[in-house]
């Protein structure tokens, strides 16, 4: 009987005809450009969607219609699969309940683990990305399963955060089998993994850990630039700045961190909480078409905290663009690495 995971055949959304096979544990990282289908694979494995043809075994059984396979399984999403309401800590409360008992974890460790402890009570929409992101890696420690996918585990974390993340399945694909997609090389370096090549819905090729090391140059399509830019006002719109580059720089993520920003201009956010829902609209100060609101004028030297997560082609223009952030403001916990094509 199959202990690992086997696809054979598989078809669903732009999946088309996926077959490959895995070890009983281990790491193993499907790696590919944004819209390959390794997500759709990773959902399929987790038993989330149902294959339209061909078969999909978890520990040989299947994941969709099988509880029992259910059980053993964590899935970490890119997106937080809580209710519109729903807290932090209940929706952690109910997926540690709904782990079979032999494998349940440590809710504490979840939780100091990843610095949850502030925010428990926060509804879930109101987090930000980085905190929705800490908050699905901590069902790791929740359930002590056999079978583990995440699908982009370092997306929207800091240095420290994806430090731990990495950390943390490093250590479980020692007794479990890992599963994960993403489209950063420098995953599979970390991990040692073996690596399940997936391009327009097929999987092209799988190559052992050793044989990736031989020929990853082979296999990449640029880098991925993440950075905290305290941004000159006067600077303009980073948005605006981006677009020169044209299709060298693909904006994957550009939000300005609004609390941050606000508390810089001296402004009590009382009784907002700790995560408000607040838009930034960028436009000329000397614009006679204010929108609609309060107007502050922001004090002298003020920054403005901006994440930024870009695509950039080639080494040459990642060069030129750190050189032109820095002359727009001061990057912080800045982070190259290089991601499939």
């Amino acid at each position: 009987m199959d202990k690992g995971v086997t696809f054979r055949d598989v078809y669903k959304y732009v999946v088309h005809g996926a077959t490959f096979e895995t070890d009983e544990k281990g790491a193993y990282v499907l790696l590919g450009p944004n819209g390959s289908g390794k997500t759709t694979i990773l959902r399929l494995a987790a038993g989330v969607l149902r294959p339209e043809k061909g078969m999909v075994l978890v520990g040989g059984r299947d994941p969709y219609s099988d509880h029992f396979a259910k059980g053993r399984i964590t899935y970490v999403s890119n997106t937080v699969l809580a209710d519109t309401f729903e807290t932090s800590g209940s929706y952690l409360s109910f997926y540690l309940q709904t782990t079979p008992r032999s494998m349940r974890g440590d809710y504490k460790e979840s939780v100091s683990y990843f610095g949850l402890e502030g925010m428990l009570g926060e509804p879930v929409f109101k987090l930000s990305a980085g905190q929705k992101k800490r908050l699905e890696l901590s069902k790791l420690l929740l359930r002590k399963a056999p079978y583990i996918f995440v699908d982009e585990p370092t997306a929207n974390l800091d240095s420290d955060g994806r430090q731990k993340a990495m950390d943390l399945i490093k250590r479980l694909s020692g007794s479990s089998l890992v599963l994960l997609a993403t489209h950063e090389l420098d995953t599979v370096d970390e991990l040692e993994a073996d690596v399940i090549v997936v391009r327009d819905g097929v999987v092209e090729n799988i190559y052992s850990y050793e044989q990736y090391v031989k020929m990853s140059d082979k296999l990449q399509g640029g880098y991925l630039l993440v950075a905290k830019v305290s941004w000159k006002p006067k600077a303009g719109n980073p948005r605006d700045f981006l677009k020169r580059y044209g299709s060298k720089v693909e904006v994957r993520r550009l939000d300005v961190d609004v609390v941050a920003l606000l508390r810089g201009m001296g402004i009590d956010l009382g009784g907002l909480g700790e995560n408000p829902s607040i838009s930034v609209v960028w436009m000329d100060v000397d614009s006679s078409e204010m929108p609609a609101g309060a107007v502050f004028k922001a004090p002298e030297g003020l920054m403005i905290p901006v994440n930024l997560e870009l695509v950039v082609v080639d080494r040459a223009t990642v060069s030129r663009l750190v050189e032109d952030l820095m002359d727009k403001g001061e990057v912080e916990d800045l982070r190259i690495s290089r991601v499939a094509g």
